[in-house]
């Protein structure tokens, strides 16, 4: 089960994992929301099952809320309904589940994969960069550390560890 977050850069890497994972002989069921309703072609014709979760977000919050809000309020819309498609597909097809894969976005359904007590994996689209800069503003989070909009902050913090990135020079 593949549960894609509802924008481009997200759901072309979703798809192109479920053709792999369709090629190794697994059935594959999409779950998705009205906003990244996705219309089959005919490379997702067989074995695919495509399952459209209801929540209650108008069309306008997507353009309205910003990003940050829109996801967590499609978080907190879509978990009863995902939780309950969930339920149903595991009554129905009992053993067939073998796992819920879902984007990073998408927390919603590790909570219902734990209940249901399927094993479930994070699918991350960004890069390994911006995984770190995520991490370290998280961790600053936790903290209560406020970097400042403007200037240089220097600070030392024991609980985060040095990560070392080495970059090439590319000569075009």
């Amino acid at each position: 089960m593949l549960v894609p977050f509802p924008a481009q850069g997200h759901i072309s890497p979703m798809m192109q994992l479920a053709k792999t994972l369709n090629l190794k002989g697994f059935s594959i069921t999409v779950v998705q929301t009205k906003f990244n309703y996705f219309i089959p072609s005919d490379d997702f014709t067989h074995d695919f099952q495509f399952v459209t979760i209801p929540e209650c977000l108008p069309e306008s919050d997507f353009k309205n809320l910003g990003p940050i809000q829109f996801l967590f309020k499609l978080n907190k819309e879509c978990k009863v309904s995902f939780k309950d498609c969930l339920g149903q597909l595991v009554l129905q097809q009992s053993n067939e589940i073998s796992c819920v894969i879902y984007d990073e976005f998408m927390y919603f359904a590790e909570a219902a994969a734990k209940e249901c007590k399927l094993p479930n994996i994070i699918f991350s689209t960004t890069s390994v960069t911006a995984f770190a800069c995520r991490s370290v503003f998280d961790k600053l989070y936790a903290n209560n550390v406020q970097a400042p909009l403007k200037g240089t902050l220097k600070l030392s913090v024991s609980w985060f560890p040095r990560v070392a990135i080495r970059l090439k020079q590319h000569c075009f």
